[in-house]
């Protein structure tokens, strides 16, 4: 799964590659065979309070409507927006 992060960090391959190193020298195994699954993408949003929270509501969207959210999301690798 470490192999999808290249648009995670603004380093790419070389996150990865440190990342993947850091995981083989720490024997960390366990999620050798781990894949994402298939299902909308779901987004995780800090609102302190109702009014807040439907304020973050509208304004997701409004950039979904625009275009700009799936261009945001698609400018970090991710699909299915």
């Amino acid at each position: 799964m470490a192999a999808t992060l290249t648009y995670y960090s603004e380093r790419g391959n070389e996150y990865v590659k440190t990342l993947t190193g850091m995981m083989r020298v720490n024997e960390l195994y366990a999620a050798d065979d781990a894949r994402l699954l298939q299902q909308d993408l779901v987004l995780i949003v800090n609102a302190v309070d109702e009014t807040d929270a439907r304020a973050v509501a509208e304004e997701i969207s409004g950039l979904r409507a625009s275009g700009e959210l799936a261009e945001l999301v698609g400018s970090m690798g991710i699909v299915g927006l």
